[in-house]
């Protein structure tokens, strides 16, 4: 099919008027002695030329710019007839077949086929293939390879002495050191990158931690001397609701109390308070006791008997203290 292509193209540039197609081929042909070789001091003018015009060699040199002429009988060829059914994939039928239609392999030559004319029948369609074997212009390649010379194709004669240009595969370019390596390590480092991150997110902030341990240490020292100390002051605060508050009661009772009254005994427990003395106003001691001082249910627990010695009255009242 490529040849095919090559050819169609090649009639539509005849059919442009000649200002049209352009200047043809460019660069230089270099011919191929009869020993296969090249003439060095041809090379040496190709390779001052080259340098010349781009500086470097290797990347001056456009392609299509060096051709090897091949020498007379470098080149054979022969009609083939292409199915009908494999014309769409020519090159790959005839390179499949072209051990049988010449005394070499395709891998052994270098070859192109143009197609000539379509068989009236249908069978197929004729295709000339032109070929050279390698031997004939390896020496050359070798002498172009040692100065950085890529030849793109070979020229020689088909049976009707019209020149022909036969293609070479150019070496595909390796590609470079760098771009192997870091293709691989740019994929790894994409996948790992999320992970890299949380690692370093984690690692900053366990950083941070071990930063402050001193100061969470002091704190929970501190907490716990706190803890410490407000404990018994709770304990006390719930013992105080559950038993009493002697101390609050007394002091409930000194201020309530009248100045005339004492008392000879006093007994609190589980917040029940009983006490006993003397008072020249009894009658009045509930109602202070109720009123002013909080308690609760306070009664006088025996009677109340009156000392003519003293003008008193001894009196035993007990009461629930106020929470």
């Amino acid at each position: 099919m490529k040849g095919f292509v090559e050819w169609w193209g090649g009639q539509l540039r005849e059919c442009l008027p000649p200002s049209w197609r352009g200047r043809g081929q460019r660069g230089v042909i270099v011919s191929i002695g009869r020993d296969g070789r090249l003439e060095e001091s041809v090379l040496d003018e190709i390779v001052a030329f080259g340098a010349r015009k781009a500086g470097k060699l290797s990347r001056g040199w456009r392609r299509g710019e060096v051709r090897l002429a091949l020498p007379e009988g470098g080149a054979l060829s022969r009609l083939a007839l292409v199915p009908a059914a494999a014309v769409s994939d020519a090159a790959g039928f005839l390179t499949y077949e072209f051990d049988r239609l010449t005394p070499f392999d395709a891998a052994e030559t270098a070859w192109v086929a143009c197609p000539k004319e379509v068989v009236a029948s249908g069978a197929g369609t004729m295709f000339l293939i032109v070929y050279a074997p390698k031997f004939v212009f390896e020496k050359a390649l070798l002498q172009l390879g040692e100065r950085g010379l890529i030849p793109v194709g070979l020229v020689g004669r088909d049976e009707r002495g019209e020149s022909v240009e036969i293609p070479l595969e150019r070496p595909a370019a390796r590609p470079r050191l760098a771009l192997r390596i870091g293709a691989p390590v740019l994929c790894g480092a994409l996948l790992a990158a999320p992970f890299v991150t949380q690692a370093v997110v984690m690692a900053r902030v366990d950083g941070a931690i071990a930063a402050l341990a001193p100061e969470r240490m002091r704190a929970e020292a501190l907490r716990r001397e706190i803890s410490f100390y407000t404990a018994g002051q709770s304990a006390v605060t719930h013992e105080r609701k559950n038993v009493g508050d002697t101390m609050g009661v007394l002091k409930a009772l000194t201020e309530t109390l009248p100045d005339d009254t004492f008392l000879t005994a006093l007994t609190v427990r589980d917040r029940h308070v009983t006490a006993q003395g003397q008072t020249r106003e009894a009658p009045q001691l509930i109602g202070l006791l109720e009123h002013r001082a909080g308690f609760v249910d306070a009664a006088f627990s025996g009677p109340v008997t009156h000392s003519a010695d003293t003008n008193t009255d001894a009196f035993t009242i007990t009461a629930t203290a106020p929470n």
